[in-house]
């Protein structure tokens, strides 16, 4: 679930307290927000300013998977000699690869090879739909940040959702989970609701929530137990 507001709010601290990592994976339902996101990170390097520079940047390079001039890995060596060069007006050179499940196994593996040792300038992000397209040594070199279209209830609501599942102990969340698997709209209200409440308190429920945003994309992408999914991490909060 990527909340938008709260995305740009974190990007922008990260670049501010220069914790920025050399390499992130936008993956999920819309791409264009993934765009959207990943061009203005590139924009506030630049210009110091989250929107639409006035002029073109020129440490920043957009480029589509899928179009006929994405030539596999000799473009990617062209990006990668680009990326390792060192930036003109920003603090970081930003290469942002979109529709990347569009890549050669060959262009994969030449990113690859960026990431295992990345430029100390660089900033390389793929946007995509699904990870599972992704060579599993690829994905797991990036920092992933999964997107969703849907609309979330805000934290006040949220709140209210969750805590009869908080406040039950094991055998009862159990029972609450299936219950709320035969309903799927209850189903997914409820765990938009988890990621809006633990969200909020991001900084003490961070592996948590990371690891139940990892698990709602496999729910969703792929043929999975969900109730098991879920089990794996709400029963250990």
């Amino acid at each position: 679930m990527a909340l938008f507001k709260e995305l740009t709010h974190d990007f922008r601290h990260l670049i501010e307290r220069e914790r920025l990592s050399h390499a992130y994976l936008f993956f999920g339902e819309s791409l264009a927000l993934e765009r959207e996101l990943a061009h203005s990170i590139g924009c506030f390097l630049e210009t110091g300013e989250w929107q639409e520079a006035l002029k073109p940047l020129v440490d920043e390079w957009v480029i589509d998977a899928k179009l006929p001039e994405f030539q596999g890995i000799e473009t990617v060596r062209s990006l990668a000699s680009w990326l390792w060069q060192k930036p003109i007006r920003s603090s970081r050179r930003t290469l942002i690869i979109c529709q990347a499940d569009q890549l050669t196994t060959q262009a994969e593996n030449a990113i690859l090879k960026i990431v295992e040792e990345p430029p100390e300038h660089g900033l390389l992000i793929l946007t995509l739909r699904d990870t599972a397209s992704l060579l599993p040594a690829l994905v797991s070199r990036f920092q992933k940040v999964y997107f969703s279209d849907r609309v979330s209830p805000d934290y006040s609501v949220a709140q209210k959702i969750v805590q009869p599942f908080l406040r039950a102990g094991s055998r009862d969340r159990s029972a609450l989970l299936k219950e709320l698997l035969d309903t799927p709209d209850r189903f997914q209200e409820f765990v938009d609701a988890m990621i809006i409440y633990l969200y909020e308190d991001r900084l003490t429920s961070y592996a948590v929530l990371r690891d139940l945003l990892y698990r709602q994309s496999l729910i969703e992408q792929l043929n999975v137990n969900r109730r098991l999914q879920l089990e794996a991490v709400l029963l250990r909060i």
